[in-house]
């Protein structure tokens, strides 16, 4: 991410009275919108400011709220944004619809996919917990050659724990007649290691898989920059990406 303090010498200036060059949006027609920062695009979006403060002033503050890292206002809602005075409903909306096509675009379609790894299975859902602040619990459904079917996030919960429904796992299991499973959480922590809780559920998803006769693959654990894996009981560091051993 580039420096925030940038283009601190228009603080007090009008988008308009700053040199061409400058503006976010003539940088981006003469350069391209790989050479704007994060700030100059949200203010593009933005669109305009308020009568104390520009486009850039209140992209500046809506990245202080995400805490400087554009990838967490993916997941902040429109009630978030609007806190920021000067951001409507209008401009929260324009921003996370913006921001919703981008992470779409870094999804996978689902008809080019096979799950044949664990590795596979993290990469094709990882976007889903990028900036999260809290536990969320995904399912992956599977028809039988392994291509998805059914995604869905089924629960979400606090910064260490989510509660987890067993009967509405098996619900979509039945409904969309899945073959095959990969259960997915993340810890905000970072630290991708499983914990006794996460062994019970792991446990019980399993018990729910055979009374629907669908083949439990894995449940994966995802932390800041690993995950781990626990139908193998490791870590992304000692994964090879060979084919899934299902229980």
């Amino acid at each position: 991410m580039k420096n925030l303090n940038e283009n601190a010498v228009h603080q007090h200036m009008t988008i308009h009275q700053w040199a061409e060059e400058d503006r976010p949006r003539e940088k981006l027609i003469a350069r391209g919108a790989d050479h704007l920062s994060d700030i100059e695009l949200l203010s593009i979006l933005i669109g305009t400011g308020t009568r104390k403060k520009t486009a850039f002033d209140l992209a500046r503050e809506l990245l202080m709220v995400a805490e400087n890292k554009i990838v967490n206002l993916v997941h902040e809602n429109l009630s978030g944004m609007c806190k920021v005075q000067g951001i409507g409903l209008a401009k929260a909306v324009n921003i996370l619809a913006a921001l919703e096509l981008s992470r779409r675009c870094t999804i996978p379609n689902p008809a080019d996919v096979v799950i044949q790894s664990s590795t596979d299975a993290y990469r094709y859902m990882r976007k889903h917990f990028d900036g999260l602040q809290q536990e969320e619990f995904w399912i992956l459904l599977l028809n039988p050659k392994l291509k998805p079917i059914f995604v869905r996030k089924i629960a979400s919960g606090t910064l260490t724990m989510v509660p987890i429904d067993l009967r509405l796992i098996g619900n979509y299991i039945c409904k969309h007649m899945a073959h095959a499973i990969v259960v997915f959480h993340n810890h905000p922590s970072g630290c991708c290691q499983p914990s006794l809780q996460d062994e019970q559920v792991t446990h019980n998803i399993k018990e729910i898989c055979k009374l629907f006769h669908c083949t439990f693959i894995d449940h994966v654990i995802i932390g800041s920059d690993d995950f781990y894996s626990m139908s193998r009981s490791t870590s992304a560091a000692s994964i090879a990406a060979s084919p899934i051993t299902s229980y």
